[in-house]
């Protein structure tokens, strides 16, 4: 962990663990060729990987009708309106596998391996963002977490990322990740958002239809954002 003198936390030490037999069932992968294949794979990859996370604690300075203020952006949606409504503070954030386990999956020329590969990358991002999480609780004493992230929450524009960036400071310097015009992070295996203290177990997923996202963690409700969010009216 280093803190930086605009505050930043940057984690480049976010541990993980690979299980073979869980990967192989994720993949339907049932030959012992195949198998090995995968085992190969998840020691290459232990061995380069590097995520990292930058992430910030900002004061929530305004919350407005539809839009809240915090390290100095203004941040427009009804659902974090909402959901910060009786908080004084929240975490943005970016996290990615690494640039090193991008270049490693990119250089596995064989389809099958490259599927592999990705999995794997995937994989371990998914494990590291749950370490961000655990480490933003314990490190601010926070209780519970949610996360709100651009695109996948129903009101929150992807274009909004660049807010996040610009909190952060210089992402691609400090972590290799990079944001460009159409709002697509590098490396792909990245993810940006907002992490919050919430006890109403809030999940993101209740308004995302998105049908394969590794990180679906509830059922898609149609009808959730009309009903807690679509005629909020804020002070």
């Amino acid at each position: 962990m280093k803190t930086l003198t605009n505050g930043c936390i940057i984690l480049d030490d976010l541990k993980f663990n690979l299980e073979h037999s869980k990967l192989c069932d994720e993949l339907k992968i049932t030959s012992d060729i195949e198998s090995n294949i995968v085992k190969e794979l998840i020691v290459e990859a232990k061995k380069i990987a590097s995520p990292k996370a930058l992430l910030k604690k900002c004061n929530i300075e305004k919350k407005l009708n539809d839009s809240t203020i915090l390290g100095n952006e203004q941040f427009f949606s009804k659902v974090i309106r909402v959901n910060l409504s009786n908080e004084l503070i929240a975490f943005p954030y970016i996290i990615t596998a690494g640039t090193e386990l991008q270049k490693w999956c990119e250089s596995k020329e064989d389809k099958f391996v490259n599927k592999i590969s990705e999995h794997i990358n995937q994989s371990i991002l998914i494990r590291v963002h749950l370490e961000l999480q655990k480490f933003i609780e314990n490190k601010f004493n926070t209780g519970s977490l949610a996360r709100v992230n651009p695109g996948s929450t129903i009101d929150w524009d992807m274009k909004e990322l660049k807010k996040i960036f610009n909190i952060l400071g210089d992402p691609k310097e400090l972590i290799g990740v990079s944001l460009n015009d159409n709002f697509f992070m590098t490396p792909s295996k990245a993810y940006s958002g907002i992490y919050f203290h919430n006890e109403t177990n809030y999940k993101n997923c209740l308004m995302c239809p998105g049908t394969d996202c590794p990180l679906r963690e509830v059922p898609y409700d149609k009808n959730y954002y009309a009903e807690n969010y679509q005629n909020f009216i804020g002070m």
